[in-house]
């Protein structure tokens, strides 16, 4: 869900792995063939970052629960830094798949929500779109905040610094299992970087 590579000039963009993991490609045929757009009730507000943010396709119980799973996962990770909620929401076989390979278990999780929040401490995130389909949720993340301590290989700005997350999750029995994604934290990483070394 949560991680992200060591930049490299050649690779401005970056994908969901930490540190020196393999970094997880596009969202894979299979995934992001099944992740359907869809529209649908919102869900109960669990927090001011995410009230209103989360959409579902209300073809099902299944979608809707974990819709809301999904939703309550970033409030629990990021607002209130409850990293023990991984084990309840990520299965321990959960995968990432990168494009040089699959990276396998949920500490993975917990070790790049924590080195975030170490290194934003003003972090601020907000769930934009969750759309779910079955198994399926595709969602976005936007997070913002200062950095104060090095992240996926860049060395600290001092600079606000704005990125966006974009993934698929497939779930079974109420878990996360699967994730395939994308974000550019690395680039504005760079970016920013760039900028405080101009000033």
């Amino acid at each position: 869900m949560f991680p992200v590579p060591k930049a490299t000039p050649s690779r401005p963009n970056s994908h969901l792995q930490s540190g020196d993991a393999s970094p997880p490609g596009p969202p894979s045929h299979a995934l992001a063939a099944r992740a359907n757009s869809a529209s649908g009730d919102e869900p109960p507000s669990v927090g001011s970052a995410f009230a209103g943010a989360a959409r579902g396709s209300g073809k099902s119980t299944e979608s809707r629960s974990n819709r809301d799973i999904l939703v309550r996962a970033h409030y629990e990770i990021f607002e209130k830094g409850n990293l023990d909620f991984v084990d309840e929401v990520f299965a321990e076989s959960y995968v990432v798949h990168g494009v040089t390979g699959d990276r396998v278990g949920r500490e993975q999780v917990k070790e790049t929500a924590a080195s975030i929040k170490e290194s934003f401490p003003d972090l601020r995130v907000e769930l934009k779109s969750v759309v779910a389909e079955g198994d399926l949720v595709a969602w976005q993340r936007d997070s913002h905040g200062t950095h104060t301590k090095q992240h996926a290989g860049v060395a600290p700005s001092g600079q606000f610094v704005s990125w966006q997350t974009f993934v698929i999750s497939r779930f079974e029995n109420g878990r996360i299992v699967e994730e395939s994604g994308a974000t550019n934290v690395a680039s504005a990483l760079m970016a920013a970087h760039h900028r405080g070394s101009q000033s």
